[in-house]
């Protein structure tokens, strides 16, 4: 074969390869552009297949990686998404051709909706990290870290954003998030203030209504806070604590009906935090201790013993309890809550030394109780210092002997202790020497059942 031959045949296959490689440039520049008018069409499925077909042709066609990429995100096919976002980010052609920044960010919105938080972080922080004033970024930052429920880190981001409230726009959802973020930092005031904001805007939103309500009741606004604290047993996250709050609402009203009802659907909410089931315990058993039903009472502080031991004086109710006597009367007067009891032993003075003034009323706890009374006798005036004590301690000389001292303070001439445990014979050979009357268990007994 001549020179000449070989020469014009590679010519030939020359000329053959490169219009197969302008064909197949032509074929992709077509498919490219057929898929951007299949996208801006709606015809999304038609586009994908286009654009596929491109990326088996080429596989590092940086427009087809950006324009699947954004339809996946814009289709919330995340997981797609973020595939080819990543794939983006490692290869060179495509990122000399399309901004880092924005596919870090677009990276950092799929891995987000997949709920892969700290992912999401890493882009969205390294998209800030390029563009330290981009607000988007700092807005999505706050709103993952929210999400991760880090709150004080939150917290950072939605301030950084706000501070440039004068050129952006925020979305309702970083409104209420940001409101939500300040509640759980127990920031109530700034809480309720973009709550407030948020829901005349969107008054039908359930969560904002619901967190508004635990502001306005930690903030001391109770009566305002019911109507919204009844959004907030509608949602699983504030279920519990609602219902606490109302019940705590009611229970101060003295409407133990209410109150009773509220703490037993937050004790029986679903996942309730431990806290606050032992707390709506215990306001239960306390309630019942108002109405005189102290066997439920106890059987809610069994409850919560089994749980903690240790939880407030629970140990000691029960323990006082079980030492008492059958007797409903005695019981009663030895649970019953201050004011309660305050009023019995008014009663009681009055059933001792008749009608009579009471100058004074100590708390030295909420176990013994002292009044100081004033009655005339003939022209003099006499100064009597009673003591109640409703626990069933043995009661020890000290006592006795520190009473005897107050007598003395208060210079009264006569003392009576009315008492439901029993006296030490150390107590009881000291008052013997002494103007001290004391009344047992058994006479306690019978002035309350002339009383009560």
């Amino acid at each position: 074969m001549s020179l000449t031959i070989i020469i014009v045949i590679l010519i030939v296959f020359i000329i053959i390869f490169f219009i197969i490689l302008l064909f197949r440039s032509l074929k992709k520049r077509v498919l490219l552009s057929r898929a951007e008018d299949e996208i801006l069409k709606g015809e999304n499925k038609i586009a994908e297949k286009k654009l596929l077909e491109v990326l088996q042709e080429d596989p590092e066609n940086w427009e087809a990686i950006k324009n699947l990429s954004l339809l996946y995100l814009k289709n919330k096919s995340y997981h797609q998404a973020l595939k080819y976002l990543e794939k983006a980010l490692s290869v060179p052609n495509v990122l000399s051709n399309w901004n880092q920044s924005e596919i870090l960010f677009s990276a950092g919105l799929a891995a987000k909706n997949l709920k892969k938080y700290q992912l999401a972080i890493k882009y969205f922080l390294m998209a800030a990290g390029m563009n330290s004033n981009d607000p988007e970024a700092l807005k999505q930052i706050a709103m993952t870290y929210f999400a991760l429920e880090q709150y004080d880190k939150a917290d950072t981001y939605f301030k950084k954003c706000y501070a440039l409230r004068d050129s952006t726009k925020f979305e309702k959802e970083f409104i209420k998030s940001f409101g939500i973020n300040c509640y759980f930092l127990l920031k109530y005031s700034d809480s309720e203030k973009l709550l407030n904001s948020y829901i005349q805007k969107y008054p039908g939103d359930v969560e904002a209504l619901a967190y508004y309500g635990l502001d306005l009741y930690y903030l001391d606004k109770k009566e305002e806070s019911i109507q919204y604290l009844k959004y907030g047993v509608q949602l699983p996250k504030t279920r519990a604590e609602s219902f606490f709050l109302l019940g705590e609402i009611f229970f101060e009203k003295q409407d133990f009906d209410s109150a009773l009802a509220f703490y037993l659907k937050a004790s029986q909410t679903r996942n309730c935090p431990k806290e606050l089931y032992l707390s709506s315990l215990y306001s239960i058993a306390q309630i019942y201790v108002n109405l005189n039903k102290i066997n439920d009472a106890v059987s809610y502080w069994n409850k919560i013993y089994e749980v903690n031991p240790r939880y407030r004086d629970v140990s000691e109710k029960i323990s006082t309890f079980s030492a008492l006597t059958s007797d409903a009367r005695i019981r009663q007067f030895s649970l019953a809550n201050r004011n309660d009891a305050t009023n019995i032993c008014k009663k009681i003075v009055i059933n001792t030394i008749g009608q009579s003034t009471i100058t004074d009323i100590e708390y030295q706890d909420d176990s013994m109780i002292d009044f100081l009374v004033s009655k005339s006798k003939g022209s003099k005036m006499m100064v009597i210092l009673f003591r109640f004590i409703r626990n069933t301690d043995k009661i020890g000389e000290i006592t006795v002997k520190e009473f005897y001292l107050k007598m003395k303070e208060k210079q009264a001439s006569r003392g009576i202790i009315f008492s439901i445990g029993i006296l030490s014979e150390a107590a009881r050979d000291f008052i013997a020497l002494r103007p001290i009357e004391y009344f047992d268990r058994s006479e306690l007994s019978r002035v309350l059942q002339k009383i009560l």
